[in-house]
């Protein structure tokens, strides 16, 4: 198998390439930026889920789209490695930054930070989720993640002759109401393209999750969120009027807001826990890693069992009084040891 770049690679230069050129290296590197940009997704969301002080419909919407956004990350990897190559995860997560930017330049205008759930931070999470063609709002003139996929499936389709497609340590595995299999053919690949695309967005007609009955897609989950109401269709669109106890806005431990890429000389026993969340996290993504590069089921297995793990550590921080603001609480700083 084939090893592609270590950083993911900018989405706009990639689409720059003309049509006709975008061959299976071109495929390749797409599909390693994205397991940064599906990765780079858990930190923000689950900062916001476990600050949550109590459990409710809030939290089993963003429960939810973390589990749809772990598959997302899976079907990527098994897409790689279908076409002979090992995802490298652990460089992935090396890459980001909290502050910063998407992987690959997506949204170039928007800084993603880790904090606890506010309005701030859901508005946020919309336009990472933002379809290329919303219902409940007008559509933004810049590109999307699903413009982003959509490259990608129409580059797989256009391939001549079509790739031989390698089954071998491709991972399967329950995640949530999610099952990732193996990938056998081409339209094995565009098809899961269409779910991650349609779990993230919706369709052209529908705002729901067409592969999850009773699921909206991620952007209209946080846009409930955000608006506190239920989207309902009114005439003929679509619009967050439907009102509903159950999404009154959570009281939440009060993280701070992350603004660098570690806690400024943090004291004791602050110190200590910010380093058995990041260990533990490194050990979640090394297995996630390792589960590709050998063909471990055991080891994929792990690195879920690993995620949940996070979230005592996770309380456990955010527990801690910041020192110059003792209004706020430390968070995760998701950080590679």
């Amino acid at each position: 198998m084939t090893t592609v770049a270590q950083k993911p690679m900018s989405i706009a230069v990639l689409l720059e390439v003309p049509e006709p050129a975008r061959d299976l290296d071109w495929i390749r590197n797409c599909l390693q930026t994205a397991v940064a940009l599906e990765l780079s997704t858990l930190p923000p969301y689950l900062c916001a889920y476990w600050s949550i002080q109590k459990s409710g419909e809030t939290t089993s919407l963003i429960h939810s789209v973390v589990m749809d956004e772990m598959y997302h990350l899976g079907l990527v990897c098994n897409m790689l490695t279908a076409v002979g190559t090992v995802p490298n995860v652990l460089a992935a997560a090396r890459s980001l930054d909290y502050p910063g930017h998407l992987p690959g330049g997506v949204w170039p205008d928007l800084t993603v930070s880790l904090s606890g759930l506010t309005k701030e931070s859901v508005r946020t999470f919309m336009q990472i989720e933002e379809p290329e063609n919303p219902l409940a709002y007008a559509r933004s003139a810049k590109p999307t993640i699903g413009n982003f996929y959509s490259g990608i499936s129409q580059a797989f389709q256009q391939l001549s002759p079509a790739p031989t497609i390698q089954t071998a340590k491709q991972q399967t595995f329950q995640i949530g109401p999610n099952h990732l299999d193996v990938l056998r053919t081409v339209k094995d690949i565009t098809d899961r393209i269409d779910v991650i695309k349609e779990q993230g967005e919706g369709t052209d007609k529908l705002p729901n999750d067409p592969h999850v009955e009773g699921q909206l897609a991620h952007y209209y989950k946080f846009g409930e969120i955000y608006h506190e109401r239920r989207l309902q269709k009114v005439g003929d669109q679509w619009e967050f009027t439907g009102v509903d106890e159950k999404l009154k806005f959570p009281a939440t431990y009060p993280m701070g807001v992350l603004t660098g890429p570690t806690w400024p000389d943090p004291k004791e026993p602050a110190k200590s826990a910010l380093r058995q969340f990041n260990e533990a996290y490194t050990a979640m993504i090394t297995f996630l890693d390792s589960a590709w590069r050998k063909g471990s089921s055991g080891d994929l297995g792990a690195s879920v069992g690993k995620m949940w793990d996070l979230g005592p550590l996770a309380a456990k921080l955010m527990a801690m009084p910041l020192p110059n603001e003792p209004a706020l609480r430390y968070g995760p700083e998701f950080r590679i040891v």
